[in-house]
């Protein structure tokens, strides 16, 4: 499920980033309108009639590019939350199902306490050992080299 909410996140991500790059890029191409009648500050450059076909076609084309690449991404995310689980049942299941999933939790943290308990009494008795076997060389060397220098 994590996964599932990852790529919608990712996807989310994603339609934000194109919605941003494509206003900024028809911003660009458009020229400036009027929202409210009101007389614009710097009037738009007058083009030639085929400049201003081009340019026309040229944000269409554009638009139109963006809006499938935003649809498709918006699919993706609509089937993707299709995919994600569904809620089903009364509150009183759920608060039933959680009980179990602390029921189940407590019983194998229980379960993880009682083997990193004979893990360390395990780790104690190597560390003995390995400290028994450290001492039994540092006595033999020592032995040895009083033994060299008593010759």
């Amino acid at each position: 499920m994590s996964d599932l909410i990852t790529s919608l996140q990712s996807d989310l991500n994603t339609a934000q980033g194109m919605l941003s790059q494509f206003v900024g890029n028809l911003l660009q191409v458009s020229g400036p309108v009027s929202i409210s009648g009101e007389e614009l500050m710097t009037p738009p450059p007058q083009h030639s009639g085929a400049d201003a076909a081009d340019n026309t076609a040229l944000v269409q084309q554009n638009t139109q590019a963006y809006a499938e690449q935003l649809i498709g991404t918006f699919k993706n995310m609509a089937r993707i939350i299709g995919e994600l689980p569904h809620s089903q049942g009364t509150t009183e299941e759920a608060d039933l199902r959680i009980s179990k999933l602390q029921a189940q939790s407590a019983a194998l943290h229980q379960e993880v306490q009682e083997q990193l308990s004979i893990a360390e009494t395990k780790l104690c008795q190597v560390q003995d050992a390995y400290a028994t076997v450290a001492r039994a060389q540092l006595d033999n060397k020592l032995s040895l080299a009083s033994g060299v220098e008593g010759v």
